[in-house]
């Protein structure tokens, strides 16, 4: 009987493996498919790397897909730590280098994207494109202007 993430990897309709990583002491669970040049999608706060099933199959026709859940969401381990995003983007950098991925395009949603954009800054040599969704960490105020000042 398939479970529930099983029968989401299944839904992809693309080869999908699932892996661990150990990072530092953290297990890491990831999923990956697809070849090419790497992307990894980092999901929001809550759900883990089942945020991005419906993408994953699109993405691998072109792209080397890796999606982990977030140490402290889904598959990974859930340690003591301060889960700021010091802490999230540390973690993803040696996520990075334990895969021997030196430069990525990354997409963030909600949680992931602020990470993604953190990381983007600290180490802009490691990332090549980047894609918010939603993303947290643009702070309060938006940088759009009124949709009248765009059509009167």
């Amino acid at each position: 009987m398939n479970t529930y993430r099983e029968a989401l990897i299944e839904s992809t309709k693309v080869p999908v493996t699932q892996s661990n990583v150990l990072v530092d002491s953290i297990n890491t669970a990831y999923l990956s498919a697809g070849s090419g040049y790497p992307v990894v999608i980092l999901h929001g706060g809550g759900a883990g790397a089942v945020t991005w099933y419906p993408s994953i199959g699109p993405l691998a026709k072109k792209f080397h897909v890796i999606a982990p859940d977030i140490v402290g969401y889904g598959e990974s381990d859930k340690p003591d730590a301060a889960y700021d995003k010091n802490y999230f983007v540390a973690w993803l950098k040696k996520f990075l280098l334990k895969l021997e991925i030196s430069k990525v395009h990354i997409l963030g949603l909600s949680q992931g994207g602020a990470i993604a954009l953190q990381f983007t800054l600290d180490y802009p040599k490691m990332v090549d494109k980047f894609v918010l969704v939603d993303s947290g960490g643009l702070g309060s105020t938006s940088p759009c202007y009124p949709l009248s000042e765009w059509f009167g």
